[in-house]
Formats: C-alpha cells, structure tokens, sequence
C-alpha cells in the first residue's frame, strides 16, 4: 500500500487542473483530475482520496453541492475550495459547509503547495479517509 496521499483536483478549468496536478506530484502526492461535479463524485465513489481542490464554479453539479456530498459520505476527506469569487460571504458559506480551506484563484502554487501540506497534516489527526 502506498504511503502517498491522493489528491482529486476538480475544476473545469483544464490547464489549471494540469499545472496544479503537476506541482502536487513534484511534492509527492498522488494527484487526479475532474472537470465537473459530477464526474468528481464518480470518482470518489470509485478510490479513496485523502484531499478533493474543489472549485465552486463548474458545469454539471456545483461546489457546493459536490462539497455537501463530500461531507455526508466521505466526512474523513479533507476538502479545499478553489474559487475566482473572493468575498466574506462566500468564505463564510463554505467553511460553514464543512471546508477545511479556501484559496482564491489566480494563486501562487507555493502557497497552495503549503495550504495542501498544512490541510493534510490537520485531517491526519482526525483520522482517514474514505468514509
């Protein structure tokens, strides 16, 4: 079994999701990609993640709703939220809905690399995943 954490990127921008997969397997982790909602839950239905970078904006099924469904099955995945829409309310909203994190895009891959690392280590505590 492989000590690697695996990563579910969604996001329904392509090249985002293939720079930021590409940086996360350069520090180690197992990194998949989705382009919408629904295929994100298929996907996690199918293999067990340890992080979904969830974008609130996609095609299909929202964040939102992606992020509600994550919470009810997969309670122990921790979940970060990608978004281009940086307001109070919307920081309020899905951390109320169960994030463990929130990055607004355009982001600086380093310190997306440091909140990935600091959100994995934080959901090693509370336990694995996969629900």
């Amino acid at each position: 079994m492989s000590d690697r954490t695996r990563i579910l990127i969604a996001d329904d921008e392509q090249n985002l999701c293939r720079v930021l997969a590409a940086r996360l397997r350069k520090d180690g982790h197992d990194a998949d990609t989705v382009h919408d909602g629904a295929e994100a839950l298929a996907r996690l239905a199918a293999a067990i993640y340890h992080l979904v970078m969830l974008d609130l904006r996609m095609p299909i099924l929202g964040g939102m709703d992606v992020l509600a469904e994550i919470r009810r099955c997969y309670p122990a995945t921790a979940v970060i939220v990608m978004t281009a829409y940086d307001s109070e309310e919307a920081v309020h909203a899905v951390m109320a809905a169960g994030a463990h994190s929130y990055v607004t895009k355009p982001f600086d891959l380093d310190r997306v690399a440091a909140e990935v690392s600091e959100v994995l280590q934080r959901s090693r505590v509370s336990g694995s995943p996969g629900g």
